[in-house]
């Protein structure tokens, strides 16, 4: 099996790494989907990445055509419209690699797109996207890990392979793949979300006592619920260990720029698990409804001066 055509719905800063090294090294049989206003600036403009400008090759979803790799890095609350967008695409034989940070949009993928189609994976990467400039952080090297539900070695992640060593994408190919995307949602509800309600830059997590209080009880309840599932939780790193102290993840990004964040596929999704167990989580819940009054407030609810 090889992979010889490839395409990816979202140009942001989880879609700028892959783009970086599969336009160059695939030309015209790597497509970046958009339509509209956005395909046409990025078709115009490119997409700057560390400050090297990468022409790209942009296809309307309406006259792309079937691919053997589909990768989708979008907002998750986008899910469901590039899920129909991208039905045309998907051929008999076509793998697709959801690359959020969430637990359930493999499974969301699959009842859209057919489960044969799905290889389970997420993103390590510390970048933040200003218009069409993406910087990714040196510090923190990017890499995707993924891996078959099964956990075995396939023709799949074989093909996958290959392709990721010519373009230059650093991977890790997983045989408990499930586990490991728990590891990373434990990772992003208790240091991502919590940063993004205070408004402070990640080396608040080890300054301040008050802060390190309350991300110890957010994971202490992400592993309740991890638990409730079958889900073994290892590896947590201490806050030192993932990022440099004036970071600030993709959250809080959405929050300073005013959109609308991805709590639901964070928290939401967490809550709904805790409520399926009988499980009551404070701190969680507490968290989830500020993120949801913040984005209120971003959005003018709260305006009372007109």
């Amino acid at each position: 099996m090889e992979i010889r055509t490839a395409a990816i719905v979202g140009a942001g800063a989880v879609g700028a790494y892959f783009i970086r090294g599969m336009q160059p090294a695939m030309g015209e049989n790597f497509m970046v989907l958009a339509e509209g206003a956005r395909a046409e600036r990025l078709a115009a403009q490119g997409l700057t990445v560390n400050g090297e400008n990468i022409p790209l090759n942009v296809k309307d979803f309406a006259t792309a055509p079937q691919v053997d790799l589909l990768i989708i890095s979008t907002k998750y609350t986008a899910l469901s419209e590039v899920f129909q967008k991208v039905k045309p695409m998907v051929g008999p034989g076509t793998i697709v690699l959801t690359v959020l940070n969430g637990i359930d949009s493999e499974q969301l993928a699959a009842d859209a797109l057919g489960a044969e189609h799905i290889v389970y994976s997420y993103m390590v990467i510390v970048s933040a996207r200003k218009g069409d400039t993406i910087v990714i952080d040196p510090a923190c090297p990017a890499r995707i890990n993924f891996g078959e539900l099964s956990g075995k070695e396939t023709e799949r992640t074989d093909a996958l392979c290959r392709l990721f060593d010519a373009c230059g994408i650093s991977y890790h190919l997983s045989d408990r793949i499930v586990n490991d995307q728990w590891n990373k949602f434990a990772i992003n509800i208790s240091n991502n979300l919590l940063q993004a309600v205070l408004g402070v830059g990640y080396g608040a997590y080890f300054d301040s006592q008050h802060i390190g209080h309350l991300h110890r009880k957010i994971m202490d309840e992400v592993l309740q619920a991890a638990a409730a599932e079958g889900m073994e939780i290892t590896s947590i790193p201490t806050p030192q260990d993932i990022a440099a102290p004036g970071a600030r993840f993709s959250t809080l990004q959405d929050i300073d720029a005013g959109r609308l964040t991805e709590t639901d596929m964070f928290l939401g999704v967490l809550l709904k698990i805790a409520e399926r167990h009988g499980l009551q989580l404070p701190y969680c819940d507490y968290t989830y409804h500020a993120l949801k009054a913040l984005e209120e407030k971003n959005a003018g609810l709260f305006d009372y001066n007109h």
